[in-house]
Parts: structure tokens; C-alpha cells; sequence
């Protein structure tokens, strides 16, 4: 496991580095009142997770590492960010300055020892965090200004850009080994399937492209939709995926009919803007609103609110690898944490005590329940609350989400 030095507000950088070297049609209408803009009171605001972090500039991406407690952040400035978080406080560990324009993403590998950025400045560049130097440069990795960047197994990266190119990098090789040019604007998200070996990308042009890995070409393109696509997942254990667009649509698509999506929810006042896995059925969703909603998949609905990032737009999103945390970036310059540990509670006693009433009733009506419900969670292991329930009970105890539903 790699593990990062810390040595707390410290600038890092590298100058001696040669940067030439190593050189992803029904409507279901998501019922949202008020749509007026509302606001938290703070005395309501949990105090089990860490404190927000003040950025001095605005944020462009974040992301956890995939075993350690520590986030990553970069900014307008080109700046990136190392911090240890903690719910008795965070620090600032690491900041690099590897970039002379914005850095737009930025992306752990898979063992956490490398992070990865993509920049306006067009470079693509990676950090080993155990020396905190460079292992991996590329000063015009695209033409035009980066705009994502993510990993695909532990040897590929994916990147995109402004005018909708998309290459493939291979680690081993330190190279591009692919290139396409199937959107006429932004890349605005990308997203993988490792064991279908594909990747999909979505950009401003409003289509979305699939592409075979392992030949290095493109599989399909949707008609375009007429509306810029801005954020990617894959869910229902790949059988859809789901694209958040600027007009503040969900679309919903079938693997494999590329053509047009098959259904979409309506209901986000603005835009899309980024999205985050839940479970196989459910997804998170960042708007240009500033609120953080809990979307059901198939069948569509919002089952809730985690809350209120702040009146500005919702930049990116991220979860902890243990699911206890979320945080968000947005334009005011502030990473906020959200304790999502209730999405994942299994079934406690109480439930169950309460469900014991209603159990006499249900085997009167079918004799067949029971021996129905036994060989479902059988096949299903261990149950756990709907994310319905789980996030109705949040409800309850916290009365500010009423308000939203």
C-alpha cells in the first residue's frame, strides 16, 4: 500500500523535471417543491464529519484515495492539493505546482500511489506520491485545453479535451496508443467498463460515443439530443447508463441501443452537472443548484436530499471508498463533507420489532409470502433497507428535507 509522506503546508515542486521527457420514451417527472432557493439552518448540520475545507481558489475537481484518508483537490490556479481530513480537522499535506493554467481533473490509480491531472496548459502529467516528484509527463498531451481525466484498469488512462478528442494512454508505453475525434465540442464526462473493456464519453455536442478498448475503435454514437451531455455512469450491474444533461434532464439508456436513450426524469431545475454511484440502483446527483439529490433508477424517481452545497453550481462530487463520506466542490470555493453512512445501514432491530405486527396480516393473505420471501433473500444474502426507507427515516429526523419533497 502506498503510503503518502506528510509534510504539511509545504509547496512541492520539481523544477528540474524535463517536461518533453517521458514525455461515460416515457418521461418520469421528478415532483421538487419549492423551487425557490432555501438554505439550512447550521444548528441542523451534522457535526460527525469533517470540517469544510476553504480553498483560496475555485475548485475543479476532488477525489479520495482508494485506501487512505486523504483527498485530493485541484484548482483554477493549477494548483494540487493533498489534504488528510478527519472529523477532529483537516490538513493540508501537499500542494503541487505542475501546471501553468487551470487543472480540470485529476485521478488516483488504483493502488493510490499515483495522481494523475489533466490541464488547460494541455499537459497530461502524473505524481508518485511516494517521492512526491513526477514519474510521468506529457507537456502537449492534446492540442487543445484537457478537460477530463480517469483511469481504466492500472495501466490506461483516458483523456479528453475542449474540441471532443478523446485518446487512450498506455502507461507501460508512456504514449498514446489511441485517438478519436467523434464530438464536435467539449468532452464534458467519461466512464469505463472494465469487463466489457469499453469505455463512453459525453460532451457539449450532446452525444454520447462507446468505444472498444481492446480494438481501438469507436462501437456506436447516439443521435444527438440537442442538449449539452455533461456527466456519465453505468448502473443496473451494467445494463443502462445514465447521463445528467445542461437542461437538467436524466436520460436513461439501454446498453446497446445507442441510438436515443429510452426514458428520462425531469425535475432538476439547471444542469446535471456530475453524478456518483449509490448502489446499482441508485445514483447521486450534483447541480447547478447547489443541492446534492438521491436518484432512483428503473423505476425513476427522487427518493430525497443529502443537501445544500451553497447557492453556487456543484463542480464534482466524491465518495470515500467506505461510503461514509461525500464531498462536494462548488464554485464558492469551499469542499463541503456529507455523512452518507445512512444510504448503507443494514436492517436494524427495530425494523424488524416493527415489522413483526404486520407479518401475521401478510401470511393471512398469501401462505405463500413467507416461503417466497425466504428463497428471495436466499438468492440476495444478507438485506438491507430499501434506500426509500433508509432515506425516509432520514426524513424524519431531519425535518429541513421535508421542505424539498
Amino acid at each position: 500500500m502506498a503510503e503518502i509522506k506528510e509534510e504539511e503546508n509545504e509547496h512541492m515542486m520539481d523544477e528540474d523535471v524535463n517536461e518533453d521527457e517521458n514525455s461515460s420514451d416515457s418521461d418520469s417527472e421528478i415532483e421538487e417543491e419549492p423551487a425557490e432557493p432555501w438554505s439550512i439552518d447550521d444548528d441542523l448540520i451534522e457535526k460527525n464529519v469533517p470540517p469544510r475545507i476553504v480553498l483560496s481558489e475555485t475548485p475543479f475537481d476532488v477525489t479520495f484515495h482508494p485506501s487512505q484518508e486523504y483527498l485530493a483537490s485541484c484548482l483554477i490556479n493549477g494548483e494540487i492539493q493533498i489534504w488528510k481530513y478527519a472529523v477532529e480537522g483537516n490538513n493540508l499535506v501537499h500542494t503541487y505546482n505542475f501546471h501553468s493554467d487551470a487543472c480540470r481533473s485529476i485521478a488516483f490509480s488504483g493502488n493510490g500511489q499515483f495522481l494523475f491531472s489533466a490541464s488547460s496548459d494541455k499537459s497530461l502529467r502524473a505524481i508518485d506520491l511516494n517521492s512526491t516528484k513526477l514519474c510521468f509527463t506529457q507537456s502537449d498531451a492534446h492540442e487543445a485545453a484537457l478537460t477530463r481525466v480517469i483511469t481504466h484498469g492500472d495501466n490506461v488512462l483516458i483523456s479528453g479535451d475542449d474540441d471532443g478528442y478523446v485518446k487512450v494512454w498506455d502507461l507501460r508505453q508512456k504514449k498514446a496508443v489511441f485517438e478519436f475525434h467523434d464530438h464536435e465540442d467539449f468532452v464534458a464526462d467519461i466512464t469505463t467498463d472494465l469487463n466489457r473493456n469499453t469505455a463512453i464519453s459525453v460532451g457539449g455536442d450532446g452525444y454520447l460515443a462507446v468505444y472498444n478498448m481492446r480494438k481501438g475503435k469507436l462501437e456506436a454514437r447516439s443521435d444527438n439530443i440537442e442538449e449539452e451531455i455533461m456527466s456519465v455512469k453505468i448502473v443496473k450491474d451494467g445494463k443502462k447508463v445514465v447521463t445528467g444533461t445542461g437542461g437538467g434532464q436524466i436520460n436513461v439508456w439501454k446498453w446497446g441501443y445507442w441510438g436515443d436513450f429510452e426514458d428520462r426524469l425531469l425535475g432538476h431545475p439547471q444542469s446535471v452537472d456530475c453524478m456518483n454511484i449509490v448502489d446499482q440502483d441508485t445514483i447521486l446527483t450534483g447541480s447547478s443548484d447547489g443541492i446534492i439529490r438521491i436518484i432512483q433508477i428503473n423505476p425513476n424517481q427522487m427518493l430525497g436530499v443529502v443537501g445544500e452545497h451553497g447557492p453556487l453550481p456543484l463542480e464534482r462530487m466524491a465518495m470515500t471508498s467506505d461510503n461514509k463520506f461525500l464531498v462536494t466542490a462548488s464554485h464558492d470555493m469551499n469542499l463541503k463533507f456529507w455523512d452518507i453512512q445512512y444510504l448503507y445501514e443494514d436492517d436494524d432491530e427495530e425494523e424488524e420489532e416493527g415489522e413483526g405486527e404486520e407479518k401475521e396480516e401478510v401470511e393471512e393473505k398469501s401462505g405463500k409470502m413467507e416461503e417466497s420471501s425466504s428463497d428471495e433473500e436466499e438468492q440476495r444474502g444478507p438485506r438491507k433497507k430499501p434506500v426509500q426507507k433508509r432515506v425516509d427515516d432520514r426524513k424524519k429526523k431531519k425535518h429541513f428535507y421535508a421542505d424539498l419533497l
